[in-house]
C-alpha cells in the first residue's frame, strides 16, 4: 500500500509508520525532512545529526523507555491516555537520547507549531517594550517562541507583516493595532489563527481582548488637578480616533462637567507652533492654569514648550500626563502620571491567547480591563515625598 508521501517506495505499514526504503531517490516528504525511517504523527522520526553522531530516531527513544513509538508520540504531544509513569520512562529516554521532535513536520502534519506573534506599532516606546517583554515570559514559560514584529505606525505595514506571520504558521497573534477600524481585522479575526487584542479593542470585529481603564484613569487624574483648585484645565492630545485618546478624552469632560468647569480640548499636540499658542493663551487667561495629556509624546511636548517657554512647573503651569516614561521620575519636579499596567496587559494577553488554543469547546469571546494607577509626584502641585 502506498503511503501519501510523493515516494513510491515509501510504503504505510498497518500500524500507521511510513518506512522509504534506501533506494529511494526522490524528494518525498520522508527524505525531505530526514527521515529514513519513521515519521510518525508529525514529528520526524529523525533528528538533525550532532557532530555528525549517528542521528536518534523515535523508534531509538521507544525501544530505550520499553514502550511502543506511538506511546512516545503520544507522551510529547501530551496526550492525556499516557500514564504517568509511561510518561517519566519517555521523558528520561529523551533526555539521555537527546531527542528532539521537528516543528516542521508536525506543522505539515496539520499539528501546532508552537509559536505565536505580537505585532506592535513601535519597539522604541517603553509600554510596547515592556509588553513585549511580559509576552516573552508567559510564552517561555509554555515553552512556546515568540515572533515580535513593529509596524511602524503603519497599517499597511502591519497587514503586511501579519500575512507572513500567519505564511509561517504561527498559532495566534496578539495584537496592538495601529489604528481603529481597519477592513482587513475583520478578516483576521475570523480566520484559523485566534486573535487577542491588546490596549486597543478589534471595534469591527469579535476577538478577546485585553484593555486598561482609560476613561476611569483619565477622569481620576482630572480630579486630582480639580482637588488642587485649578479652574482652567486643558486637555492636550493627538491621534483622535484611536479608541484609547477617545476613551481618555471622555473620562477628562466627565471630571470637568462635574465640577462646572468648560472643557478645553487641543488634539493636535504634534503641531508645534499651534501647541506654542495655546499653552501662551491659557497662561494668559490663568496664573494656575493646568494641563492634562493623553500620552507620552503629548506630555514630552508640552514638557518640552513649557520649558522653551520659561514657565515653570507647577507653579506657573501644573502638569499631569497619561502614560508613565522612563525619566519621569528624575526631572525636577517630578511629573506626575497615569500609569498603565503594561506588564500585566502582556502576561494576561498572553494567558487568554493559550487558554483559546488549549480550549477543547468554542469559547465566549472575553475583555479583561485592567485598572491604572495615579503616580503622584510634583508636576501635578503636590508637596514632594519627604525622606
Amino acid at each position: 500500500m502506498t503511503g501519501k508521501t510523493g515516494c513510491r517506495s515509501a510504503a504505510r505499514r498497518m500500524d500507521g509508520y511510513f518506512i522509504c526504503e534506501p533506494r529511494c531517490n526522490t524528494s518525498c516528504l520522508v527524505h525531505h525532512f530526514n527521515t529514513s525511517e519513521y515519521n510518525i504523527n508529525g514529528f520526524n522520526a529523525m533528528t538533525p545529526p550532532k557532530n555528525g553522531t549517528k542521528s536518534v530516531t523515535i523508534v531509538d527513544v521507544a525501544r530505550a523507555a520499553g514502550v511502543a513509538p506511538m506511546t512516545v508520540s503520544r507522551a510529547i504531544n501530551g496526550h492525556p491516555s499516557v500514564r504517568s509513569k509511561t510518561m517519566q520512562k519517555v521523558q528520561g529516554a529523551i533526555e539521555r537520547l537527546s531527542y528532539s521532535p521537528n516543528p516542521a513536520a508536525r506543522i505539515l502534519m496539520g499539528q501546532r507549531s508552537n509559536s505565536i506573534a505580537l505585532v506592535v506599532p513601535e519597539l522604541k516606546n517603553p509600554f510596547f517594550a515592556i509588553v513585549a517583554d511580559a509576552v516573552q515570559m508567559a510564552a517561555r514559560a509554555r515553552g512556546a517562541l515568540v515572533w515580535v514584529v513593529a509596524s511602524n505606525n503603519d497599517v499597511k505595514i502591519e497587514q503586511a507583516e501579519i500575512e507572513k506571520l500567519l505564511s509561517y504558521r504561527v498559532d495566534g497573534i496578539l495584537l496592538i493595532s495601529s489604528g481603529p477600524a481597519n477592513s482587513y481585522l475583520k478578516e483576521l479575526a475570523s480566520g484559523s489563527a485566534p486573535v487577542v487584542a491588546i490596549d486597543l479593542p478589534i471595534e469591527c470585529a469579535q476577538t478577546d481582548s485585553v484593555l486598561v481603564e482609560n476613561r476611569e484613569g483619565a477622569r481620576y487624574a482630572v480630579e486630582h488637578l480639580i482637588r488642587h483648585e485649578y479652574k482652567n484645565i486643558a486637555c492636550v492630545g493627538a491621534w483622535p480616533d484611536l479608541y484609547t485618546m477617545k476613551e481618555r478624552l471622555l473620562g477628562y469632560e466627565e471630571a470637568m462637567k462635574a465640577a462646572s468647569l468648560r472643557p478645553e480640548v487641543h488634539m493636535n499636540a504634534c503641531d508645534l507652533g499651534a501647541m506654542k499658542l495655546t499653552i501662551e493663551a491659557l497662561s494668559r487667561k490663568s496664573k494656575r492654569g493646568a494641563i492634562f495629556t493623553l500620552n507620552q509624546l503629548a506630555t514630552e511636548i508640552v514638557l518640552k514648550l513649557l520649558k522653551e517657554m520659561h514657565i515653570s512647573v507647577p507653579q506657573q503651569m501644573a502638569l499631569i500626563g497619561f502614560d508613565e516614561f522612563s525619566y519621569a521620575s528624575l526631572l525636577t519636579p517630578g511629573i506626575t502620571v497615569v500609569r498603565q499596567p503594561a506588564d500585566e496587559l502582556g502576561r494576561y494577553a498572553t494567558n487568554l491567547l493559550f487558554e483559546r488554543l488549549d480550549a477543547k469547546e468554542s469559547l465566549l469571546n472575553r475583555r479583561i480591563l485592567l485598572p491604572t494607577e495615579l503616580v503622584i509626584r510634583e508636576s501635578c502641585g503636590c508637596k514632594p515625598a519627604s525622606g
